[in-house]
This record gives C-alpha cells, sequence and structure tokens, in this order.
C-alpha cells in the first residue's frame, strides 16, 4: 500500500475483560463489523493478555526470561550476577548481630528479604531455588515473603496447589533461612494492583503485621483452605516469630534543618516474572513515585518510612523505572507502535479509562511509561474514553488513536464500538479491534486490502501499512525506562 492510498485515520480498538463470550457480548458492534474485511483468531490454550499486549505494542513476541534463566544456570554463573553483587556484598559487610534495646532480643544486623512469586509447578522454581541455595551457600540470614497463586490462571475454582512448591522450597532453607509471610498474588502482585491491598502486603513484610498469622506456613495455608480461599486470595499472613525489616530513624548530617525519616536496614531481592507487576509493591518498599493517600499511610507517625534503599534492592527483572539492578531487562529493545508511529510524523493519541491506564503504557501492558509524541488523555469511565476517540475520528485531527477500555459492563460500550466503526469507515479510515477471542480490521476500499493480523504482533505491523509508512528502526527509537510517576 503506497502512502497516496493510506488509510486517512486508523483507530486501534483494545477491549479487555469481556469475558469467554469474547467479541459476541457486544452484538451491534459485531454486526457492524461483519460487513468488513476480517479474521477471527481462537483464544488459544493458557492466553496471557498480558503478552498479547507487549507483542501489539512492540511488534515482538515478549523476551521469554525462563530460557534466559535456564543459560544461566547452564553456565553456572548465576550466583555471582552482577545484579546481585551489591545485595551479597552489603549482606556481608554487615554481618553479625545486634540487640534489639526495645526488645532486648538478639537479630541479625542485616537480613536477606526474598519477596518471590511462587508457582504451583515446583519445575518452574527451579532458578528460585538456586538463588535460595546461594544464599544458604553463603550463610546470609534471609527470610521468604512467598506470594502464591496465578491470577490470570483460567480457571473458576479456587487453585489449592501451592503446598508442593513451598515445601521443596523449604528442604533448601539450611539453618539461615525461614518463612517471614506468604500472601495470594491478588494482595501483592499486579500493574493495577488496588493501593489497599498492596499497602496490607507491605505492613506484613515490613512490620510483621498482617490479616493473619500461624505459626508454620502449612498451618497458613490449611487455614486459608478451610476458609475456601485459593492460593491466589490467601490473605498476608505472618510465619512463626517474624518481626519485620530491621530500621530505625535517622538524618542526613550535617544539614541546617535535618529530616528525620524511618529507614530499613536490610537488603532484599524481588524475584517476579513481570516487572509490571510488582511496581506497586515495590513503591512502597522504596517509598518513591506514590499517591498522597498511599505515601500517607506508610508514614512512621509524621516521618517518612523508607523500607529499602535502592542500592540495596535486587530484581529479577526491570521493576517500572526504578534504578534497581536487575538480572535481565524485560522489554526487548523496540521501539513502541505510538513512539515509532510518532517518529515518522503521525499525530498520535491514546486514550483509556481508569481500568485500563497500563495501556498508555510503552508495550501497552504497563512496563514504561507512555512514549513521547504522544498526547495521553484518560476518561471516567469506557463509554467515555470511545467517545473521545469517536470525536477525534469526526475531527480528523489524530493520524493514529489507540483506545484502550474495560469490557466488563458490555452493554456501556456496545453502541458506542459501533459508532466509532461506522464513523472510522465512512470517512475512508481503518479500525483494528482486539479483544480475548478475536482481531478484526474494519475498512473499506484499498484499506480493506490491508493483510490483516494473523497473531498480536501483526497489528504493530498493520498499522504502520495503513499509515503508509515503514516501521522504525527499534534501535533509533529506543529509550530508557522512565520513573512511574
Amino acid at each position: 500500500m503506497s502512502a497516496s492510498t493510506h488509510a486517512s485515520g486508523v483507530v486501534l480498538c483494545v477491549i479487555d475483560q469481556l469475558g469467554s463470550e469474547g467479541l459476541a457480548a457486544l452484538p451491534r458492534a459485531s454486526a457492524a463489523l461483519e460487513r468488513f474485511e476480517s479474521i477471527k483468531l481462537a483464544r488459544a490454550p493458557g492466553f496471557d493478555e498480558g503478552a498479547a499486549h507487549y507483542a501489539i505494542g512492540t511488534g515482538l513476541h515478549r523476551p521469554q526470561i525462563s530460557a534466559a534463566l535456564d543459560k544461566l544456570l547452564e553456565s553456572g554463573s548465576l550466583r555471582c550476577a552482577p545484579a546481585l553483587e551489591a545485595v551479597f556484598a552489603e549482606a556481608e559487610y554487615r554481618r553479625g548481630t545486634v540487640v534489639d534495646f526495645m526488645t532486648e532480643i538478639e537479630q541479625p544486623r542485616c537480613t536477606v528479604h526474598l519477596v518471590a512469586h511462587v508457582s504451583s509447578d515446583p519445575k518452574e522454581n527451579r532458578h528460585l531455588h538456586e538463588l535460595v541455595e546461594a544464599l544458604q551457600a553463603n550463610d546470609f540470614p534471609f527470610v521468604v515473603h512467598a506470594i502464591v497463586g496465578d491470577s490470570r490462571a483460567a480457571t473458576s475454582a479456587p487453585q489449592k496447589a501451592a503446598q508442593s512448591a513451598l515445601e521443596q522450597l523449604e528442604h533448601r532453607f539450611g539453618q539461615v533461612g525461614s518463612f517471614a509471610t506468604v500472601m495470594g498474588c491478588s494482595w501483592a502482585l499486579g500493574a493495577e494492583l488496588d493501593w489497599q491491598r498492596a499497602l496490607i502486603a507491605f505492613e506484613a513484610i515490613v512490620h510483621g503485621q498482617e490479616l493473619g498469622s500461624a505459626r508454620t506456613i502449612y498451618q497458613a495455608l490449611e487455614s486459608a483452605y478451610d476458609a475456601e480461599h485459593g492460593d491466589a486470595s490467601i490473605q498476608p499472613t505472618r510465619i512463626g516469630e517474624y518481626r519485620g525489616v530491621y530500621g530505625g530513624l535517622r538524618a542526613e548530617l550535617p544539614a541546617e534543618a535535618p529530616v528525620w525519616a524511618w529507614h530499613g536496614e536490610d537488603v532484599g531481592i524481588v524475584w517476579v516474572n513481570r516487572g509490571e507487576d510488582a511496581t506497586p509493591l515495590v513503591s512502597l518498599l522504596l517509598g518513591r513515585d506514590l499517591p498522597p493517600h498511599a505515601a500517607q499511610n506508610i508514614a512512621h507517625g509524621s516521618r517518612a518510612r523508607f523500607a529499602f534503599a535502592e542500592q540495596h534492592l535486587a530484581s529479577l527483572v526491570s521493576l517500572g523505572g526504578f534504578d534497581i539492578p536487575s538480572l535481565f531487562d524485560s522489554a526487548a529493545s523496540s521501539a513502541s507502535l505510538l513512539e515509532s508511529l510518532a517518529y515518522r510524523g503521525k499525530k498520535c493519541r491514546a486514550v483509556f479509562d481508569p481500568a485500563r491506564r497500563k495501556a498508555v503504557s510503552w508495550s501497552l501492558e504497563g512496563d514504561r511509561e507512555a512514549a513521547v509524541g504522544a498526547l495521553v488523555e484518560e476518561s471516567v469511565d469506557a463509554a467515555a474514553a470511545l467517545a473521545l476517540a469517536l470525536e477525534g475520528v469526526t475531527t480528523g485531527e489524530f493520524d493514529f488513536q489507540l483506545v484502550a477500555v474495560s469490557g466488563l459492563v458490555p452493554d456501556a460500550i456496545d453502541v458506542a464500538v459501533e459508532s466509532l466503526a461506522r464513523a472510522v469507515v465512512e470517512r475512508g479510515g481503518a479500525l483494528i479491534v482486539v479483544a480475548s477471542d478475536t482481531m478484526r480490521l474494519a475498512a473499506e476500499g484499498s484499506s480493506a486490502s490491508a493483510s490483516p493480523p494473523a497473531e498480536h504482533r501483526d497489528v504493530f505491523r498493520l498499522a504502520h501499512e495503513l499509515l503508509g509508512v515503514a516501521i522504525q528502526d527499534a534501535a533509533a527509537a529506543s529509550r530508557p525506562a522512565r520513573r512511574r510517576r
């Protein structure tokens, strides 16, 4: 397709959370789309919405962290990975014990806190086992904050499968390790995690304050299962005698007006495969980039509270742009869809409802800030976001619009998607609709001859093709991750 025949305006409409019906939950929109060229994809087993967003946003498959870790294991270099050096060095430097003057209890001067998502499939934990064995071999006192369950599991029945994996992990603790807390992933992980839930997980990790306590990890699981909680919904529970992160008040001196704050003195490792999932919790642990109500809730009286310093944390993957050493950068070296189009001189806008805030990020799944060059607008709800996109089509102001909405209330968006499809095609543009069960290209004329997407990463290529521009060289547009605000 040449630039002279490209669509006058392209809209990419990403609709998530439509449920098992998929696009059929929007009968009026579906009827309108049936008039146009389209392709349907069956939902693949183990469909990962986030990985699909990554592909749409970058035109690439999401990097496979597990395969990269296997290579480190084979070479024997996981234990000496540069990202772990600072944590191990601090743990070595501060080796020894101290007596807490308040409780008169002797405790380590520095404990390694391992905040880890533990898979219910023990085979998936082989890299975590290697890390735990490295801590044990170095004789570093360490505690594990076990996050269990999978919020993306395609099952209606609550999973209760964590015990075997936790047993295998505990067998590697030796005399220096122990479980500190256990909690379901719905309390600790998720790019859109509710701050109130994250605050409860934070209090359990930092101060041993929790919704429950148990003598052993197995007693915690038994109590949760008896209460009909699956792994993902286990409430944050303190295990044994865990007392929290060691720390105290201090100020930077000398200073004209010293500012006192509570600082933790331990070190930590965050072992989560998806960095964006851990960003809210890590923001709390660092005391950085928090909404006002969350910052107020973690304060130590009138003092700010910083449970960990960035230089005393390490991570499996990059975490939301924080300056924390990581074993791997989960982001591929590629321009985002919005960034690439803007680089080619196209005027771009992203509109979204509050539930889909992450869709304005680099790969549409929350692992970088919005790309430079695109106007970003948040609407009060999904229908309002679609109305904004429709207005943009009517005025012809934008070459490309990304509209990302939640389908939790399909009746509220059915007519809006129908109107958007009709308006786009009437004005000689093209609409790409992506839902969990299908992807469709709505267009007429020369735009309808474009190759429809066969898989999610094809959407990246299709948007460029419809606008008559070449895909930008990935290296030219790569930018360092920016902090989440």
